[in-house]
């Protein structure tokens, strides 16, 4: 429950953080279109850390997700989507520390190698 809390607070700072320049032109498509980009890879991170905490899931599928789905995603769609949303608040460098601390937690938790 703890890993879920952790992670959860992070990408929900990191949606508050794109909700606030989401809001100030909330008529443009172009904008609604940059949210739902960001809805589609904040959809996909959150089935992989599903996958990652499910404890029926085969050990080579969570570690698979962990160690390869997950990074290959956040960064190239959860990351750019975000950045699209909002640059200003949150830089590329703060979400590669984020994901890092993110695969490390589940990393020790989980007893997975990723190499």
């Amino acid at each position: 429950m703890k890993k879920t809390i952790v992670l959860g607070l992070a990408i929900f700072i990191s949606f508050a953080a794109g909700c606030e320049k989401n809001e100030a032109a909330p008529n443009s498509t172009e904008s609604q279109a940059l949210a739902d980009h960001f809805q589609q890879a904040d959809d996909k991170i959150t089935a992989l850390i599903d996958q990652i905490e499910n404890p029926d899931l085969a050990p080579e599928q969570r570690q698979h997700a962990l160690c390869q789905d997950f990074p290959k995603v956040y960064q190239n769609e959860y990351i750019p989507a975000l950045l699209a949303l909002n640059s200003k608040d949150t830089s590329q460098a703060q979400l590669l520390d984020e994901m890092r601390f993110s695969l490390n937690y589940y990393q020790q938790q989980l007893d997975i190698s990723c190499t």
